[in-house]
């Protein structure tokens, strides 16, 4: 299934015995298979998804199926909406705060 929803350009690697999602190699990031089959996450990935994970400091594997929901389904909404985002602010609150 994942098959149908990959591009040829995206590489898969299987991690080692010791490797854990948080510490991908250099070049590499952890993503699971449910971000795309039941939130409906695509590729290219969302600048916001990617902007969201590094503001904060942490790998997108760390970012919890809430906040991978959240995001896939406000810029779903945005885009039928026909509003563009600017950046996604997430306040601790969980609040968007800025739209274009």
């Amino acid at each position: 299934m994942m098959e149908e929803i990959l591009p040829d350009s995206v590489e898969f690697r299987i991690p080692g015995h010791l490797e854990r999602p948080y510490d991908a190699p250099a070049g590499w990031m952890c993503l699971y298979e449910c971000m795309f089959t039941e939130f409906g996450m695509n590729f290219p990935l969302s600048p916001l998804f990617l902007q969201f994970a590094a503001d904060r400091g942490v790998p997108t594997s760390q970012l919890t199926h809430g906040v991978v929901r959240h995001i896939v389904f406000t810029e779903a909404l945005a885009r039928a909406a026909g509003v563009v985002f600017d950046r996604l602010v997430i306040k601790d609150d969980g609040v968007v705060n800025r739209i274009k």
